[in-house]
């Protein structure tokens, strides 16, 4: 009675944590659906700075027309897994048919972020199954840094969105990094935050006594 009670609720807790999972990953390819993992990617920009990008599959549907939906399922699982693992802890979701949406936590650098896009295309171009009987499967990647663009998830969004429409039409390159303001402004940007920290920080060693203006500073991690 108790005892085979209690097995049965094993078991029947166990079949609930594996369609739970079930639940949260997109049923091809195993990487997070895309309500799951918008939800995960909204949560770590909260709390830290990242590398947004959209990762989408060239030609999709001339590949699955010449070479089969099956070959075309597999091009999806095998990117899927590329760009899971070319850095731990990046959360990917499957956003849409033949696209992606990535986030790589503590990605803060045009050079990082750079140097991230050019090992997913290095891996999808040197992976064999990808590439035999001449079908040459590519991606194309937009990309936006948090520490330039801010937290906001659907900003953001909106931003790698542009950024792969811009590397769509321009075929020389396979990504494109959205940037808001040039790396001048940035930097002069920069200056300013670092010249109103250095300025607060004589003011407290100096121990004036008058009301100490705080400067408004954007989210320094």
């Amino acid at each position: 009675g108790m005892f085979s009670h209690h097995i049965l609720r094993k078991v029947v807790d166990e079949q609930n944590r594996i369609i739970a999972k079930e639940r949260e990953l997109d049923y091809l390819t195993a990487v997070y659906n895309r309500n799951v993992g918008e939800r995960k990617i909204i949560k770590s920009l909260n709390e830290k700075y990242g590398c947004l990008m959209m990762v989408d599959i060239d030609n999709m549907r001339e590949i699955n027309r010449d070479n089969g939906i099956l070959f075309g399922d597999r091009c999806l699982t095998i990117v899927a897994e590329i760009i899971s693992n070319i850095v731990p802890n990046a959360i990917v979701a499957r956003f849409g048919g033949d696209e992606f949406v990535c986030l790589y936590e503590g990605i803060r650098t045009v050079s990082q972020a750079e140097q991230l896009a050019r090992d997913i295309i290095e891996s999808v171009s040197s992976r064999e199954e990808l590439q035999e009987q001449n079908n040459n499967v590519s991606v194309s990647i937009g990309m936006a840094l948090s520490v330039f663009e801010g937290q906001e998830y659907n900003h953001l969004l909106t931003c790698v969105d542009k950024a792969l429409y811009h590397t769509k039409k321009n075929t020389e390159k396979s990504f494109h990094l959205y940037q808001s303001m040039s790396r001048t402004e940035v930097k002069a940007t920069c200056k300013m935050d670092i010249a109103h920290v250095m300025g607060f920080v004589r003011m407290i060693e100096n121990k004036e006594e008058e009301t100490i203006e705080y400067p408004e500073l954007s989210n320094i991690k």
